[in-house]
């Protein structure tokens, strides 16, 4: 199976992008599944892995809806608040979707002081028990890390 492991979808108009902006003219503008089906099938490509852009979790739902609609879509990598309470919780919402397969935190937006991996909501062996096919690594972010 061939797969493109990073794609980003997104409508400019639904406001979760901050960082797209008009000044992005190449990028301000929405890139939808219907653009990239045309290419998969050309470079005999079975699907991708559509990755956020925004850290909201409204995008990650809509990510998802997309992959209801679009078969070429075989995952979703979405966004979830690792410093919630509600964690554990938001996270097991999430995986009740198929195509939900892991969460990548916005590090560039993190506070720099301190190790924020060190102010996760997450217990301890939570990553290795979690049952997840992919999880985006975040462990580099600081030079020890406690998950308790």
């Amino acid at each position: 199976m061939r797969v493109d492991a990073h794609q980003h979808y997104w409508e400019p108009q639904r406001g979760d992008y901050g960082w797209l902006t008009p000044g992005l003219d190449a990028m301000y503008r929405d890139f939808l599944p219907d653009q990239l089906e045309p290419l998969l099938g050309k470079y005999r490509m079975d699907g991708s892995v559509a990755v956020q852009a925004a850290p909201t979790v409204e995008e990650t739902k809509h990510l998802l809806a997309l992959s209801d609609t679009y078969p070429s879509i075989l995952g979703v990598v979405g966004w979830l608040d690792l410093e919630s309470p509600g964690f554990a919780e938001a996270l097991a919402r999430q995986r009740e979707h198929p195509k939900f397969v892991g969460i990548r935190p916005m590090i560039q937006d993190l506070p720099m002081t301190g190790c924020w991996a060190s102010r996760l909501r997450v217990p301890c062996g939570f990553w290795s028990g979690s049952g997840f096919r992919s999880i985006s690594s975040f462990a580099r972010a600081c030079s020890t890390v406690r998950l308790s």
